[in-house]
């Protein structure tokens, strides 16, 4: 019996008798008949074209599968290497945390504004030039912050920490005025800001702008202090626990 085949677009006719075990480059499939062993036996053809047809595609994948493999091992090792460059800096939110700074520039570009009858007073065109004129100043905050890093008179994490951690053991401690004792020049100047801030004082804007340059972490603590001891305060007010 004869059988011609049709695979891989007609290219594949195949000669082989069905006892036979034909050499099978890259697992080709099998093909056999239900011809009882004795009876007349059926043979495939094979062509050479077919064969060479059939070998390339196998190696096709083959190169696909590295291909596909090269490729996923580079995305990951860039995605790896990613995570070690250092993130963008937020200046403006390094220098003004709490927007503190932008919302007192505002407020005294308003009162100059108002102050001035040859400008316009409506509150569009006031907050426009109120908005400019509080980015301007934290732009001069940002220049300041990044000469004191590029010069290295900035602290490190470590120095405000620890200098933090005096200001906040001798506003806390009973033995405060021991610590306090013991500080002079800027760190002397920087704890009177900080306490003052904690107490809820009136701060000038050119000492919120010297502790936060001198030692933003000790800066934070204040800022975060004063709001736990308001919310303390008007808990116990409340009765609430």
């Amino acid at each position: 019996m004869n059988i011609k085949m049709n695979n891989y677009y007609n290219q594949i006719s195949y000669t082989a008798t069905i006892d036979e075990r034909a050499s099978k480059p890259h697992d080709a499939p099998k093909i056999g008949s239900d011809t009882k062993s004795g009876t007349n036996k059926d043979t495939v053809t094979i062509s050479v074209e077919g064969q060479q047809f059939f070998a390339e595609v196998m190696e096709s994948d083959s190169e696909m599968s590295v291909i596909k493999i090269t490729s996923d091992l580079d995305s990951f090792m860039s995605s790896l290497k990613s995570m070690h460059e250092p993130l963008p800096v937020n200046w403006a939110a390094m220098v003004d945390p709490y927007q503190t700074f932008s919302s007192l520039y505002k407020a005294e570009s308003r009162l100059r504004q108002l102050a001035d009858p040859t400008v316009s007073h409506k509150d569009a065109d006031m907050e426009k030039v109120a908005e400019e004129y509080a980015k301007s100043k934290i732009d001069i905050l940002i220049e300041k912050k990044k000469a004191m890093l590029d010069s290295g008179t900035a602290k490190s994490y470590s120095e405000e920490y620890a200098e933090y951690k005096t200001a906040y053991d001798a506003y806390y401690s009973e033995n405060g005025e021991s610590l306090t004792a013991m500080m002079t020049g800027d760190t002397k100047k920087a704890y009177n800001i900080y306490k003052d801030l904690m107490d809820g004082n009136s701060v000038s804007i050119e000492d919120e702008e010297f502790l936060m340059l001198h030692n933003r972490t000790m800066y934070v603590g204040a800022k975060d202090g004063y709001i736990r001891k308001r919310a303390e305060l008007f808990n116990a007010m409340n009765s609430v626990t």
